[in-house]
């Protein structure tokens, strides 16, 4: 059961208040509390009675204070009571939670921190991705070759105007020969050799026989293939003939490129042991 006091305060704020909703049965009862309250002052002695106060009815700064008293009552929460428990007991409010204006003043810097994080993880996922296809690349890309052997050209061959072997006979009027200090230079078709396209064949020209209808000893040949022009190159040793070995030197490697109708001769020297 409430105090008089106390009811009578709870009456003033629901009659006087931001948010008044008293009824009729409510206000009678706010009278007979007014009126035993002001019987009340009218018989305390004076020097207990607050100043300015009279026996009449609460003037209107009294109750502009109520209705200010009510409306920080409304406004403000209502205090939580802690039954049966001591003060020392009470929970102490965390510091980790933002309320009120601080977390109106803390939400730009927490909407910074979480774009932040995103394009930070944005960022990673781009420099995965980056990582993962320099890491293909390098896994399938074919090492560059150089496919020029930078060999230095010495000759370039015309036909010599000897007639062609009879070992080639059956070649095929596309034969044409060449000649290079004691070599002998053969081109045909390609169907000599059972392929497609040009080829040549290079021997020592004391191999071949009276009759060209043979040939001995060593014997280099090569054929076209799609943009590779038919040569043929190998290292000039003991078993060549003496001429070239003065001309190219022994040990070096020489190669005969078909061109056409025209050979070129390139030679490349051996590496020195220095």
């Amino acid at each position: 059961m409430s105090s008089p006091d106390a009811e009578l305060r709870d009456l003033r704020q629901r009659a006087y208040g931001r948010h008044a909703d008293l009824d009729d049965v409510g206000r009678r009862r706010l009278e007979e509390l007014e009126e035993l309250e002001r019987v009340a002052r009218s018989s305390a002695p004076a020097a207990m009675r607050p100043a300015g106060a009279d026996d009449g009815e609460p003037d209107r700064d009294d109750r502009d204070g109520d209705q200010r008293d009510g409306e920080a009552a409304e406004a403000s929460p209502a205090p939580v009571h802690w039954p049966d428990a001591d003060a020392d007991a009470l929970p102490e409010p965390s510091a980790s939670v933002i309320e009120g204006p601080d977390l109106r003043r803390r939400l730009p810097d927490l909407r910074r921190r979480l774009i932040g994080r995103r394009w930070l993880y944005a960022a990673s996922l781009v420099l995965v991705a980056a990582v993962s296809a320099a890491l293909t690349w390098s896994l399938s890309a074919v090492a560059p070759v150089v496919t020029s052997s930078g060999a230095r050209q010495v000759a370039t061959l015309q036909q010599s105007g000897q007639p062609v072997p009879g070992f080639f006979k059956s070649a095929g009027e596309g034969t044409r020969v060449y000649e290079f200090h004691g070599m002998t230079i053969v081109r045909t078709e390609g169907s000599f050799y059972g392929t497609a396209g040009e080829c040549i064949m290079a021997y020592p020209s004391l191999n071949a026989s009276a009759s060209g209808d043979a040939i001995t000893g060593p014997s280099y040949y090569g054929c076209r293939a799609g943009d590779f022009p038919a040569s043929v190159q190998f290292t000039v040793g003991a078993d060549d003939p003496a001429e070239l070995r003065d001309s190219v030197g022994e040990g070096n490697g020489v190669q005969f490129v078909l061109d056409g109708d025209v050979v070129g001769v390139f030679v490349s020297e051996a590496a020195s042991d220095d």
